[in-house]
């Protein structure tokens, strides 16, 4: 580990900023943040100095809250939950010169009774995802309690 060890603020003091995750190259961070009142999923570059997280640019790439931002391996895009917490967006992204982010676009909808959580792991290329869901219980479940189970083994 090389460098300056002092921690970099991501936001304005006052918001909760979040989950964040470098891109492939490390050269970007997205987090979530709810410095507009909502939780949105942003951008910024990540150079390790203060002055560039005060100074530096950053992109709000959801447009109807987001959270839970994961990087596609290439770089080139960024899944979230959106808002209602059971759809799952995307966005391309193009970070080869600068920063640019195309529209959101919904990929998935998860099912809303999964337990509240969200997406647990993503493959490489966004293409399969993991998640718990309820599991479908046609019949009610019995099991059977056997009570001094030792006595009945035979020698």
């Amino acid at each position: 580990m090389h460098g300056d060890p002092t921690p970099i603020p991501l936001s304005t003091p006052g918001f909760n900023s979040t989950r964040v995750e470098f891109s492939p190259d490390g050269r970007w961070i997205a987090y979530e943040s709810n410095e507009t009142g909502r939780f949105e999923v942003y951008v910024r570059e990540f150079t390790g100095s203060a002055d560039s997280a005060a100074n530096g640019g950053k992109w709000m790439i959801s447009n109807d809250g987001g959270f839970w931002p994961h990087w596609r391996a290439d770089g080139k895009e960024i899944v979230y939950t959106a808002s209602n917490q059971t759809t799952l967006m995307s966005v391309d992204v193009d970070t080869s010169h600068s920063f640019q982010a195309g529209t959101p676009r919904r990929i998935l909808e998860m099912p809303a009774d999964r337990g509240g959580t969200n997406v647990v792991a993503a493959s490489s290329d966004l293409k399969k995802f993991l998640m718990g869901v309820p599991v479908e219980q046609k019949a009610a479940q019995s099991f059977t309690v056997v009570l001094n189970w030792a006595a009945g083994l035979t020698k």
